[in-house]
Parts: structure tokens; C-alpha cells; sequence
């Protein structure tokens, strides 16, 4: 079952000279889960069902070959971590929005990407059933806070 949810405020800054180290952090979360995935992949097909079969097999060495991981620049890169980035004329990150249904996996690169991101820095999301809440940027860290609603009748 899947979570819908929007994007209703954002304040977000990521300065050119930090976005060189983000880029780096979102190729290594694409590295990370592009072989977990092959390595996944590869054990679960038919052709490995033999007991004798591990990591370090020639069979399996071989066919990793194929797996050529590919460092993309800034907005491929952090796109392929589930956000859309959006850049000044200076370089700088000044807008992420989503395009995906609530994951804690993009959720993650938001807190791995959290020591680059200015201080002050929110991105408020509102999910299909009303809640509304806000991922918050300080100090190099991300916390999350929900915002105090009172029923109307």
C-alpha cells in the first residue's frame, strides 16, 4: 500500500560549493543499491539455485561485468535518489520537490544529504489523509515535525 502526499512549502538552499560533495553522496546511495539490487537479482534467478553457488563464484563475477556504474552529475544524480532539484544561475540548490508516493528511502538521502543543506532549510509535505508535517534542516541535521492541527465540526 502506497502513501500519497504533496508538496505545500519549501525554504532549501544547498550552496554551489556543497553541491560537488551531495553529488557524491547520491552516486554512492545509487552504487549502494544498484548492486544490492544485481547482487539480489542474480541469487533469486532460476540459473542460481545450485547450493554451490556464492559471491565469489566465477559465474557470478562474470556476469557483474555488465554492471558498469555510471557517477552522474548533480540533478541526475539526486533525481535518481527520488527529488527534483532546481539550481540558480549561481549554481546553488534552491528547490527539491518530489515525485514519488512517501518512501523511507528517500527519505534517508534527505538525512544523509542533511550536513550540506543551510540551516533553516524545510520542505513541508501534507500526505493524503491531512496530516502535515515538516522535514527541518539544522545543524547539519534532519528532524521531522508534525504540525498541531484541531478538528473543526
Amino acid at each position: 500500500m502506497s502513501y500519497s502526499m504533496e508538496c505545500r512549502d519549501i525554504k532549501f538552499l544547498i550552496k554551489s560549493k556543497n553541491i560537488g560533495r551531495v553529488t557524491d553522496i547520491c552516486n554512492e546511495i545509487r552504487r549502494e543499491k544498484s548492486e544490492s539490487s544485481f547482487y539480489d537479482e542474480y541469487f533469486e534467478s532460476e540459473d542460481s539455485e545450485s547450493e554451490d553457488c556464492d559471491s565469489e563464484s566465477e559465474d557470478y563475477l562474470d556476469s557483474k561485468e555488465y554492471l558498469e556504474f555510471k557517477e552522474l552529475d548533480f540533478e541526475k544524480a539526486i533525481d535518481d535518489c527520488g527529488w527534483r532539484a532546481t539550481l540558480n544561475k549561481n549554481g546553488d540548490c534552491i528547490s527539491i520537490s518530489t515525485f514519488f508516493e512517501y518512501s523511507t528511502e528517500y527519505v534517508d538521502t534527505l538525512s544523509e544529504i542533511a550536513p550540506y543543506v543551510e540551516s533553516g532549510s524545510f520542505i513541508e509535505m501534507q500526505g493524503e489523509n491531512g496530516t502535515i508535517w515538516r522535514w527541518i534542516f539544522d545543524g547539519g541535521k534532519l528532524s521531522l515535525k508534525y504540525a498541531e492541527t484541531k478538528a473543526i465540526w
